[in-house]
């Protein structure tokens, strides 16, 4: 039985119910979780060793609980669902109610709206209009952006869900399904409790935890506790740097050890365009080449390529002492791939260094200058929203003066590792 301790017995109610109907389903809370919960934070810790062998917990994936079948609403501050007949199984009802009970009895709502971007900046959604313009926004986000400038049609309850459902869910593709749907959105019961860090447990669906189902499947995290003289344990969300976390979670992440580009694009001398949109993305799949260890998290997602132009979701600027030449070998087999048969190893090794001049310095130039108009306009009057910009940038370009520009990684294995790593790269594009 896991430990809880919190300051209302009804969400200690909740909590025990959920951990019994997992254990019922074959599911697994380790015995040394200790779920905390102060004036609606809650928090999850383990107390003890890190036992590689098994999970921190392994939800059986039929307890997720599909958001959009659940047609969940907000009033008051307070959420409510009203599911079609027979579109939750039974045990899925119980368990939704369950978690609405704990979204309610920890104010979640009321503090989401404290949080969220789009309702923090509707009396000056221009910092926060300028504080986007540092990535390429998506469908949703344009959306959002709208609502923020008292523009949309969007309900204010009925938006306070949605957005805070984003916040709430993972997408979950059952691999028995012949359908070719996308994944659908759900919400995980008590693995939703566990807060993000950068270096904190991935997610993870596996079969084979149940000795009995062998093709029963599970949503399974693992111990992480990555603060020092700390037992809480963390989960990783998503690949984000602190603006990427501000606007999707509402906290600017202070535990992220680098910086997604803004938008940005360079020519190679033949007239070649490669450009990166600074758009949030998945990471490279696939087995790498050994020239390659370590740049997954780094090598972004094609989304055009063409003759003249090369087009990716992302560069990542590292920030710390590890991973300094991340972002020199990512462009080096762009480049090299690109080029190979027009320039020689030195000339591709200067276009590499051109272009991770352009990529840092148009990204220290962009934080210098909304700092600049931040103060500005906080010397007109105080204002919140341009407070929160100005912090934002500031996180952002302390990272960025951090950043290596050291050659000596490069001088011994430039023509070595050239060949091998252009080769790998074509099937990365």
């Amino acid at each position: 039985m896991i430990k809880i301790d919190s300051d209302n017995a009804a969400i200690e109610k909740n909590i025990r119910l959920m951990e019994k109907r997992i254990e019922e389903y074959g599911g697994y809370l380790d015995p040394d979780l200790y779920i905390t919960c102060e004036n609606g934070e809650m928090s999850v810790e383990k107390h003890g060793f890190i036992n590689p062998t098994k999970p921190l917990i392994a939800l059986p994936t039929d307890l997720l609980l599909p958001a959009e079948a659940m047609k969940m609403s907000v009033k008051n501050d307070e959420m409510f669902m009203n599911p079609d007949k027979g579109t939750l199984t039974d045990i899925q009802t119980e368990m939704a109610e369950t978690m609405l009970d704990l979204y309610n009895l920890t104010t979640k709502i009321k503090n989401h709206k404290a949080s969220c971007c789009w309702f923090t900046y509707q009396e000056a959604p221009e910092a926060l209009e300028d504080l986007m313009s540092a990535r390429a926004m998506n469908d949703n986000q344009n959306k959002f952006m709208k609502f923020t400038r008292g523009e949309s049609d969007l309900d204010r309850d009925q938006f306070l869900c949605e957005t805070y459902v984003k916040t709430r869910t993972i997408g979950y593709k059952n691999p028995d399904s012949e359908d070719d749907d996308a994944p659908q959105t759900k919400i995980m019961p008590i693995v939703d409790f566990i807060n993000h860090h950068a270096t904190g447990a991935n997610f993870g669906f596996a079969k084979g935890f149940d000795n009995t189902q062998k093709d029963k499947e599970f949503l399974q995290i693992k111990d992480s506790r990555p603060l020092t003289n700390s037992n809480e344990c963390f989960a990783y969300y998503n690949q984000m740097d602190t603006l990427d976390a501000f606007i999707n979670y509402g906290f600017p992440d202070t535990s992220t050890n680098f910086v997604r580009s803004v938008p940005v694009e360079f020519s190679l001398p033949d007239g070649t365009v490669i450009a990166a949109r600074g758009l949030m993305g998945a990471n490279k799949k696939g087995k790498l080449n050994k020239t390659l260890a370590g740049l997954r998290p780094y090598i972004p997602p094609t989304i055009i390529n063409t003759e003249e132009r090369l087009e990716v979701s992302y560069f990542i600027i590292p920030c710390d002492a590890q991973t300094q030449h991340a972002l020199r070998r990512v462009l080096r087999l762009f480049i090299s791939n690109r080029a190979a048969r027009k320039l020689n190893t030195n000339q591709i090794w200067a276009e590499v260094l051109k272009a991770e001049e352009i990529i840092v310095s148009t990204n220290v130039k962009f934080y210098q200058d909304l700092i600049m108009k931040c103060d500005q306009n906080l010397a007109k009057a105080p204002n919140a929203s341009w407070e929160m910009t100005k912090m934002v940038a500031r996180m952002q370009l302390e990272k960025l003066f951090k950043y290596h520009y050291e050659e000596s990684h490069f001088t011994g294995e430039a023509s070595t590792n050239a060949g091998a790593e252009t080769e790998e790269f074509a099937a990365a594009e």
